[in-house]
């Protein structure tokens, strides 16, 4: 087992501070992952600008990283997504995004990967620790209906031709209504899985242009700026409707729960 920390560091000199009492949370003898936005960088190759980069919160930093054996993920693996730094802002982009392991976890670690997301000018930063599961194979007994369908012409086409077919059965009563929400499922399925599959490759096409020019900007501080908030806007969209359901699910569980919403949660909504 290991504890995890997440740091999140200030600027200034309540930076260093945070740094320095950190040390007490990694005196322990239990293997340690910490992770976050350390705000500062360990060498001038993780910052785009040629500001300095060493003060006194860095000084802090790696001193704690020695005397308590940290390794940084990310000089130990390579990138799968050949991203040099994780936070871009201008033409000033740096490594700010980190994850520090114990030195008997540094052999367990795979897959480190640093992915542009819509939402931040920071990056999303993973890996993995141990062996990865197995995906559970989906269940369509779990499966329900997108209420996007009932906006979708196709399928509204569909259904309204298996109601006038529905006076042509000549089963009983409960075998018609049977075969009735058969038939609307399977066309709920495959129409779906059509969906589905387009809005897919639509993702994968911005996610995938959104990585390249990303990882170009790195090269270029500034270059591509302009052409990465117009793919971050796109992909905002993806995920706005993909993920709609969940926040209104999300937003009544709190409600129950007697909690009230943010400005920033009911502005989104409007």
């Amino acid at each position: 087992m290991a504890d995890c920390l997440c740091v999140r560091a200030y600027k200034g000199r309540r930076k260093k501070s945070v740094f320095e009492e950190l040390r007490a949370w990694l005196d322990t003898e239990r293997a340690l992952v910490i992770l976050g936005d350390f705000n500062c960088v360990r060498s001038a190759r993780d910052k785009s600008s040629w500001t300095p980069y060493r003060d006194g919160s860095t000084i802090a930093l790696n001193g704690a990283r020695a005397d308590f054996g940290l390794e940084d993920v990310g000089d130990m693996l390579e990138c799968k997504t050949h991203f040099q730094f994780t936070h871009f802002q201008g033409t000033s982009h740096a490594r700010l995004d980190r994850a520090y392991v114990s030195l008997e976890l540094v052999p367990e670690c795979s897959e480190y990967s640093v992915t542009p997301v819509s939402f931040s000018d920071h990056c999303l930063v993973s890996f993995s620790i141990g062996k990865r599961k197995d995906k559970k194979a989906f269940k369509w007994d779990l499966w329900k209906m997108n209420s996007l369908l009932l906006k979708d012409e196709k399928f509204v086409k569909e259904v309204t031709k298996k109601i006038t077919n529905l006076e042509q059965d000549t089963c009983d009563r409960a075998s018609k209504r049977e075969n009735f929400k058969a038939g609307i499922k399977m066309t709920a399925l495959e129409r779906s899985t059509a969906l589905n599959y387009d809005r897919r490759k639509k993702e994968v096409l911005v996610r995938g242009s959104l990585e390249t020019l990303s990882a170009l900007e790195c090269k270029s501080p500034g270059l591509f700026k302009d052409d990465i908030k117009t793919l971050k806007h796109q992909l905002g969209a993806i995920e706005k409707e993909k993920y709609h359901g969940a926040i209104v699910r999300a937003r009544a569980q709190k409600f129950m729960l007697g909690e009230v919403p943010t400005k920033r949660a009911l502005s989104s909504e409007k």
